[in-house]
């Protein structure tokens, strides 16, 4: 009964790229951090290869013994990048698939945000971050987004039915 109520409503908000104004900040902050998430990934997956053959040229090198001083640059940091990598991919196709308002881009994007939401929860108790808790408000905006907001925007344009 809900449903036919919301289907009937208008949309009256802000539309850009006929998309509405909501729609069109969580594509562009997804796809932004996904794409530096992707570069960071590549990135930490080959630092360690990196800074080792450094070492192996010039073992006395300040600023490779520096790095894996202070940054612990290990064979583990190849694993940890290609998890980042993953996640900033997740977070592009995430936002493409929104973008073009593929059927099940409403459960994927609930899904995600739901699990990075728990995560950014528990890193916040484990330790003091505004830029966590920043990132953590962002995606919770989102979820709820997903949950309220996006089934009012698509319903009009015919994907939710």
């Amino acid at each position: 009964m809900s449903d036919k109520l919301t289907a009937n409503k208008k949309d009256s908000g802000k539309h850009y790229f006929d998309r509405p104004l909501g729609l069109v900040l969580i594509v562009f902050y997804k796809a932004i951090w996904g794409f530096l998430e992707t570069l960071l990934g590549i990135f930490i997956f080959y630092s360690y290869r990196l800074v080792t053959n450094e070492l192996m040229e010039d073992p006395q090198d300040l600023l490779a013994n520096w790095i894996i001083s202070h940054f612990h640059v290990t064979q583990s940091t190849a694993a940890a990048g290609s998890i980042v990598f993953a996640l900033g991919l997740v977070k592009m196709i995430l936002a493409a698939a929104i973008w073009l308002r593929y059927k099940f881009v409403r459960e994927l994007g609930i899904i995600f945000f739901s699990l990075i939401a728990l995560y950014g929860a528990y890193h916040s108790m484990l330790s003091f971050s505004w830029f966590t808790y920043f990132a953590l408000v962002i995606d919770l905006v989102a979820l709820a987004y997903f949950i309220f907001e996006l089934p009012k925007h698509l319903k009009k344009s015919g994907i939710f039915e």
